[in-house]
């Protein structure tokens, strides 16, 4: 009986705490949110993904690193990522302005068809404790349903 206590004691741990911190669903310390910035598109068509991300109080977005923040999408035979992510920053700051999105334009791919697909990504992005004086970087996972209307004939 003990040992199965243990094994399920051990199970929950490594569940709660996995080995790779990037690979966890949510940052404690940033809310974080993805939209788009369309309501729809079309095969071949472009789409703009907005990033809100909204750190608690005592931390920030760090966007000084270079790169700032790095979008990578599950699936590149569906959309593909067109140039860099775009931060905006407090003045006189290497801060993310989280008044404003981050935005990363994609393509989508002329194969697709009518319908809605879904789109599975990570975005990486660095954020500060000021209290403790620390960065950290974080792989934060995303999805966001995209409704794709036919091509005009």
């Amino acid at each position: 009986m003990k040992t199965y206590i243990l094994i399920l004691l051990i199970a929950c741990i490594s569940l709660a705490y996995p080995a790779d911190k990037s690979t966890r669903k949510a940052n404690d310390n940033v809310i974080f949110s993805v939209s788009a910035k369309e309501h729809f598109a079309r095969p071949n068509g472009k789409l703009t993904l907005l990033f809100h991300l909204l750190p608690k109080d005592g931390y920030h977005i760090n966007i000084e690193n270079k790169p700032a923040m790095v979008v990578k999408l599950d699936s590149p035979s569906v959309a593909k990522l067109i140039g860099a992510p775009i931060v905006s920053a407090l003045p006189k700051t290497v801060f993310l302005d989280d008044s404003k999105p981050a935005s990363q334009v994609i393509t989508l791919a002329d194969s697709l068809s009518a319908g809605t697909i879904t789109l599975h990504g990570t975005l990486m992005y660095y954020y500060c404790s000021e209290k403790e004086g620390w960065c950290s970087r974080f792989n934060q996972a995303f999805e966001i349903p995209v409704t794709i209307k036919p091509t005009k004939k």
